[in-house]
């Protein structure tokens, strides 16, 4: 009689070990299914971190770009419409210092046209928009240079005749009929004056000729 009671006994302990097994591998196979669900959430919020700054930067090299581009071409047009335009015939001796004036105003407006461009071509990828921008300066830079060029000679022009009119202004040279010691002398000067004023008609037709040409451009 007892052995059925002992067979029954290990039939029983045998199962509830194998439950008891069998909870703990559960458990444990439901402990690492959370572990594992935790990494791969943490991977995924890795995942959404790093595609967010990456489009926050695309934004902003997209904002840097786009920035640079537009003080260029502000830049630009200051040293084109602003700098650069002008006529040359409204200067002459009662103004001559405007012409200073407007020397370092073209040669400001050019030096920060060309900063502007070279933070494009530090930033911007753009190969054929680069070409572009250089293209602009380039032929901007042969205006300046033929309006500056003839700005200098105008100036140098009308300071000589202030000069040549100051000297004469300091003579006595009486009349042809009484002259005074001085009278040849201003005649001189006189000569000079007129070859000056002819200078300038030279200086401000030759600006006139090619002024359109090479605005245009």
């Amino acid at each position: 009689m007892e052995e059925p009671y002992s067979y029954i006994l290990l039939v029983v302990i045998t199962l509830g070990f194998q439950i008891l097994l069998t909870y703990f591998q559960q458990r444990a196979r439901n402990k690492a299914d959370l572990a594992f669900k935790n990494k791969l959430t943490t991977i995924e919020e890795s995942i959404k971190t790093v595609n967010a700054l990456q489009i926050d930067r695309g934004k902003q090299i997209f904002s840097e770009e786009k920035d640079s581009i537009i003080v260029f071409y502000s830049q630009l047009n200051t040293w084109i419409w602003e700098a650069l335009n002008f006529g040359i015939a409204n200067f002459s001796t009662s103004n001559i210092e405007i012409i200073k004036e407007r020397l370092i105003k073209m040669q400001d407006a050019s030096n920060k046209t060309n900063v502007a461009f070279a933070k494009v071509m530090l930033i911007i990828n753009d190969a054929e928009l680069v070409r572009f921008g250089q293209e602009a300066i380039n032929k901007t830079s042969k205006v300046h240079s033929f309006r500056g060029k003839n700005l200098l000679n105008l100036h140098k022009c009308l300071k000589e005749q202030i000069e040549i009119q100051n000297r004469m202004n300091r003579m006595n040279p009486g009349d042809s009929f009484e002259p005074d010691m001085d009278y040849f002398e201003y005649q001189d000067a006189n000569y000079e004056f007129l070859e000056k004023v002819n200078e300038q008609e030279i200086i401000v037709n030759t600006f006139n000729t090619n002024n359109n040409s090479s605005f245009k451009k």
